[in-house]
């Protein structure tokens, strides 16, 4: 009789437990940025040895610069009809606070221009990523 009373409650302890899962799909990843073309007048930038990554979990976008020490730049993103919108950006330095970033010259350099920005999802296949802004077209390869 403990046994069953012992399993019944184990059971409805794991049923009560709900596991947060990522509804993200083939987003979710760590991805390195590897050109940046500019919409308008079809210019081209090959910048996959710059070291610009954005890394997706959850309902965070992350970026971060290898070349220069920028450090990380957390965004909040929705990732919803084929379109991603990124917005919310946050400096990552803990012992300021996390300052809200209010300049883009930081985030342009990695192909995000503004501080709320939606990008359609052209391409989301395989270890590539193709996303297209008013102004931009960012190609990825997942890492």
């Amino acid at each position: 009789m403990k046994k069953i009373l012992l399993f019944f409650c184990l059971s409805l302890i794991m049923v009560s437990c709900e596991i947060e899962s990522s509804k993200n799909g083939k987003l979710d990843g760590f991805w390195h940025l590897t050109t940046i073309d500019t919409i308008a007048t079809k210019g081209h930038l090959d910048v996959s040895e710059k070291g610009y990554f954005w890394s997706v979990q959850m309902h965070l976008l992350q970026i971060a610069r290898q070349e220069g020490g920028t450090g990380l730049i957390v965004f909040r993103f929705e990732n919803k009809d084929n379109t991603l919108r990124v917005y919310d950006p946050y400096a990552n330095h803990r012992e300021n606070g996390d300052p809200k970033i209010i300049d883009t010259s930081i985030t342009s350099l990695m192909g995000i221009n503004h501080l709320d920005e939606t990008f359609a999802i052209e391409k989301l296949k395989g270890n590539i990523m193709i996303l297209q802004g008013k102004e931009l077209r960012l190609t990825f390869k997942r890492f």
